[in-house]
């Protein structure tokens, strides 16, 4: 399986929506190289709408995850309702009652390992993750993600309690990346980087 991101950061390694339109754009590209979309919770609390590539005449049905250990949130009806997503679950919460949607809940800790087997069961090959840091961070640590996508956007948040990038308690391995592309549109920088696996090292 192919695992990948991408994320809009400012300055200070803050990443919420901070994207122009052309950001915007790029991501659905992006997108276009997914079978399915995987967020955490908090992410899809920040936006409850369905994922969806560029083009959907070549990415129908594209799954839509959510990853979430409290399955704390509201469902808006365009999620539900959507005929664009294969919506799925994972939790290692009870399912709500009368929750409408596909779950697959863990009786144990759920781990990046447990999810890509998860999705290999059901045929997926491309794997986008598009947050939260601590989700980035977990798969990063596992050694599971090949490519990153970034646009460096000309902001500086200031804010402790916006969301990081990437955020955890520190990596046993030092994490290097090789840069594939690099390209500036007015003030935003496109980053594309490839994860160097660690046994790997710098050659």
């Amino acid at each position: 399986m192919r695992i990948f991101t991408t994320t809009a950061m400012s300055l200070d390694g803050k990443g919420y929506a901070l994207g122009s339109d052309e950001d915007r754009k790029r991501m659905r590209h992006i997108r276009n190289q997914a079978d399915a979309i995987l967020v955490g919770g908090n992410t899809f609390r920040n936006y409850p709408h369905p994922s969806l590539p560029e083009n959907t005449a070549i990415k129908t049905k594209i799954w839509n995850i959510v990853l979430s250990r409290t399955m704390d949130f509201s469902l808006s009806d365009e999620f539900v309702n959507s005929t664009a997503i294969r919506p799925l679950f994972l939790t290692t919460n009870e399912t709500p009652k009368d929750f409408p949607l596909p779950v697959i809940a863990s009786s144990q800790e759920i781990t990046p390992e447990w999810i890509v087997g998860e999705l290999k069961e059901r045929g997926i090959e491309n794997l986008l993750i598009e947050g939260g840091g601590d989700l980035i961070y977990q798969f990063l640590e596992a050694g599971l993600i090949d490519d990153i996508y970034v646009t460096l956007c000309p902001k500086i948040i200031g804010d402790e309690s916006c969301p990081d990038y990437i955020k955890g308690e520190g990596f046993r391995d030092e994490q290097k990346l090789e840069l594939i592309n690099c390209e500036q549109v007015e003030n935003e920088i496109y980053l594309h980087y490839r994860v160097i696996p660690a046994k790997a090292g710098i050659q």
